[in-house]
């Protein structure tokens, strides 16, 4: 998996980049990192207006890529509330911040909600989730912390909010988001 995580940490360093941060800012967070990578599979359903291949959520990870087939079916919701849908693009990646972002940047950037809806042929896909090390501190970096900016969130250990996230699935499918 070392590509697939050079790719993953190429996009937290310009993600800190953009945001006047040095390149390396984020690296601390991830020296053990939990990442991983999995593969889905929606298969074709017959009346797919009636069916969700996986409800509305954002990813618990920093940054999460994705590389889709040509079926279509991934979803957005744009800040309007309205859902866009990602056009695929063969040899193109899916990049979706998520809630750790959300935390370290203190709302600066959004997880994004997003869904897939299942269609008449199969569809597949295989995400790489950048996740922080496991004993990782996350709360907002003091760069996004000022009089007027308080910090939106507490700080935490990553182990204890990746672990019930992950839980929560298994038990329930309304999971709550940070943004959604």
């Amino acid at each position: 998996m070392q590509k697939p995580q050079k790719l993953g940490f190429k996009i937290l360093e310009l993600i800190a980049l953009s945001l006047g941060l040095p390149a390396k800012k984020f690296h601390p967070f991830f020296e053990n990192h939990g990442s991983y990578m999995h593969m889905n599979h929606y298969p074709p359903c017959s009346n797919p207006e009636l069916a969700l291949g996986k409800g509305l959520h954002t990813d618990l990870s920093a940054v999460s890529v994705h590389i889709e087939d040509n079926a279509g079916g991934f979803k957005i919701k744009q800040n309007n509330g309205n859902w866009a849908t990602v056009k695929p693009l063969s040899g193109a990646y899916v990049v979706n911040t998520g809630d750790a972002m959300r935390v370290f940047t203190n709302d600066r950037i959004e997880s994004v909600v997003h869904k897939v809806m299942v269609g008449g042929e199969e569809r597949y896909s295989v995400v790489l989730a950048i996740e922080p090390t496991r004993n990782a501190i996350i709360e907002p970096l003091e760069e996004f912390v000022n009089e007027e900016n308080p910090p939106k969130y507490k700080a935490f250990m990553w182990e204890k909010l990746s672990t019930s996230r992950k839980l929560s699935e298994f038990v329930k499918s309304d999971v709550k988001t940070l943004g959604a």
